[in-house]
């Protein structure tokens, strides 16, 4: 295990785990070599590169890095990035990347993906991420890669 500015990078086969967490202020965890993403509380520069990012839900110490996330990417001329969520969110969250986008005078292009429990989302290769219901105060997905 080896810490870098607060990110912990756990190797795992040959890949890593790359994660930051304090409870109520912020949680990411990456997988740099698959570009992806489980919640972007924060939005660390490492978050950048990672194309899709899964949110379990929407208390904003899971999701607030998203803004950052997205303007920085169109700003570095990235592809867009996918954001993956249970439908119930989808609304409210396309709502506020349309305020966003009036604010930054930017078009911040990206795609709302909803993912329903059950569901299986292919990410590269032989690895796919599988949706579940999970425990919380508010509705969630929990994901297994």
């Amino acid at each position: 295990m080896l810490t870098l500015g607060g990110i912990i990078r756990i190797p795992f086969n040959q890949m890593s785990v790359e994660a930051i967490s304090i409870g109520g202020m912020y949680t990411c965890i990456q997988i740099p070599q698959l570009k992806l993403i489980f919640d972007i509380g924060i939005c660390p520069s490492s978050a950048i590169g990672q194309a899709h990012v899964f949110l379990t839900h929407t208390h904003i110490d899971h999701m607030a890095g998203v803004l950052r996330h997205c303007s920085t990417r169109e700003l570095m001329n990235m592809s867009p990035p996918t954001y993956y969520m249970d439908p119930q969110y989808i609304e409210a969250f396309s709502e506020l990347m349309e305020s966003a986008r009036r604010l930054n005078h930017a078009p911040m292009p990206c795609t709302i993906q909803a993912v329903s429990p059950k569901d299986s989302i292919h990410i590269k290769g032989k690895y796919s991420v599988r949706c579940f219901r999970s425990i919380h105060r508010i509705p969630c997905i929990g994901y297994a890669l």
